[in-house]
């Protein structure tokens, strides 16, 4: 299974729990403002973790980049083989990524990090794995990953984590291994997801010394419309209105498309600028990230976001 979110469902209700009396005691980084950026016009962050059948007409991957806001930078969508790169390259990959390119989109690989459990060198190695395997640009298709989707991020960054670490020290060290994999700054972009959102802002302070860094974009929200851990309890921590939209990401599931126009103007209110918002919900078997908004409720998402 890609995702078991009931889990992590439970999880982050604990991990807000314990973040709310963390930020109360001030055990927490001190942040620095940056620019606001309105969320007026915002991008998507897609998870599609699907096949990419790029032989078929019509294909959810085609269908997917070919509608997303490719304004400035464009939009991303998440490749994910099998909860990481896999054990050997897909070149079916190598025509969907080429496809979202032509289209001035992005694709990233996703990565799971266990909130910091998962081995570092395991990290590293799954990383090397997407930039060994989707790096090849030739023959007029252009198979280059965007990226790394670094999934469970953990969201306190004092906790000992694998190997030792803080969870700062494990998510930087990881951010600068990706870095480092594109000296050009063109194929590193960073995505980080805990799912919920951290007290502070330092899993995206790029200006504190030393630096903690952790990502370039951070998903702040990952849950239904309606529930205890619902997108309708969600508080907007006060530093996410420091910075540009196009760093904070927020995912919705489990929401009609009735309710699409006012969660659209609520992720807006919330100052994302990278969304998604998805009808399909948590299953025994299945994440909403393993199937693809249907024709009809695509279009009426990208419209009202």
């Amino acid at each position: 299974m890609i995702l078991q979110l009931q889990a992590r469902q439970l999880q982050r209700s604990l991990l807000l729990a314990m973040g709310a009396v963390l930020a109360v005691t001030g055990l927490f980084f001190v942040h620095i403002p940056k620019a606001h950026a309105s969320a007026a016009n915002p991008h998507q962050l897609v998870p599609l973790y699907i096949y990419p059948s790029w032989w078929v007409t019509g294909n959810d991957w085609y269908r997917a980049c070919d509608s997303m806001n490719n304004a400035g930078n464009g939009s991303t969508a998440i490749m994910n083989p099998d909860n990481g790169p896999g054990s050997s390259r897909d070149s079916d990959y190598d025509y969907v990524i080429n496809h979202c390119h032509q289209d001035g989109n992005n694709v990233i690989g996703y990565v799971d990090t266990g909130y910091g459990s998962v081995a570092l060198s395991t990290v590293e190695s799954q990383i090397d794995d997407y930039y060994s395997w989707y790096n090849t640009n030739s023959g007029g298709v252009d198979g280059r990953i965007d990226g790394i989707f670094l999934d469970e991020m953990n969201n306190f960054p004092t906790t000992t984590v694998d190997g030792g670490l803080t969870a700062a020290q494990y998510y930087h060290t990881i951010y600068n291994y990706i870095k480092a994999k594109d000296p050009t700054h063109t194929f590193d972009d960073v995505v980080g997801n805990p799912g919920s959102p951290a007290a502070t802002d330092w899993q995206v302070d790029d200006t504190s010394t030393p630096s903690t860094q952790a990502a370039d974009e951070v998903v702040v929200f990952e849950g239904p419309e309606t529930g205890t851990l619902g997108l309708n309890n969600y508080t907007k921590p006060s530093w996410v209105d420091n910075y540009s939209a196009s760093t904070i990401a927020m995912l919705v599931y489990a929401t009609p498309d009735t309710d699409l126009a006012t969660v659209c103007s609520t992720l807006q209110n919330d100052n994302a600028g990278l969304v998604d918002v998805t009808n399909y919900d948590v299953t025994s078997t299945a994440t909403p990230w393993n199937f693809f908004q249907g024709s009809t409720y695509w279009s009426d998402f990208t419209s009202d976001c």
